[in-house]
């Protein structure tokens, strides 16, 4: 997914990113358990209605040389402002805030009966398209199944336009922790290779958990840049969908 990187673009957050590290495990400690609630579509694994809003814990690690050199925690809002029907599907448009409600990111999903996707990413003033929607989820295919996609937009955390080499996979559901709950959820890895047009580059890693008419609960990123890598973790806190 994205959140492509979604620790990437100017807050150091982008969202939804091939060869990471390997994604921590979904589980951890003793949370009240919420039964599954059956999806009937892409649509209910990140429901796009003006006003839904998704309040996540994250921690972001960054190692330089096999050393952690930096530890930060913090919240992130997502919230839809606005959503079109369009040929393709459904495109919400998605503010990221921080925790005094400042806007520090933003991004375009088009959701549609093939699976979930990014289009864009940045704030109005600097909003990048991607030349091909990068893919959250892909829908209706077997457990691992396999999407592969080639694209070019900018490079995570930077404004510099390169290529993009990805896929995305469907491993079936799985549970999930979020920060207070345990969801059974829609798993996806989804792993993506930018590079600039001189030839460098960088590789991300995501594992994401979608609770069916909830969304997106739990989220687990690394990004690594030659010796640099930058792993986070989103942990859905709260949330209003209607």
């Amino acid at each position: 997914m994205i959140i492509r990187t979604l620790l990437s673009t100017s807050l150091a957050l982008a969202v939804l990113s091939g060869c990471g590290p390997a994604p921590t495990p979904g589980r951890t400690g003793d949370k009240k358990e919420v039964k599954a609630t059956e999806a009937t579509g892409p649509a209910d694994l990140f429901p796009l209605t003006v006003g839904n809003a998704w309040t996540y814990l994250v921690n972001v690690e960054t190692e330089q040389q096999g050393r952690i050199v930096d530890n930060k925690a913090f919240e992130r809002t997502f919230k839809v402002e606005k959503v079109e029907d369009t040929a393709e599907g459904t495109v919400g448009s998605v503010t990221i805030y921080d925790e005094k409600q400042t806007a520090v990111a933003a991004l375009k999903l088009l959701v549609n009966k093939e699976g979930i996707f990014q289009t864009t990413i940045g704030l109005p003033a600097n909003e990048r398209a991607y030349a091909d929607p990068l893919p959250w989820a892909n829908w209706g295919g077997e457990v691992d199944s396999e999407l592969k996609y080639n694209s070019r937009g900018p490079l995570p955390g930077t404004d510099v336009m390169g290529s993009i080499e990805g896929a995305n996979f469907y491993r079936g559901v799985l549970e999930a922790d979020a920060a207070t709950e345990r969801f059974a959820s829609h798993c996806f890895d989804s792993t993506q290779k930018y590079l600039r047009d001189d030839g460098s580059g960088m590789i991300a890693s995501q594992r994401s958990w979608f609770a069916p008419k909830i969304g997106l609960v739990r989220l687990v990123e690394a990004l690594t840049n030659g010796t640099d890598v930058q792993r986070s973790t989103w942990r859905l806190k709260s949330h209003t969908v209607k």
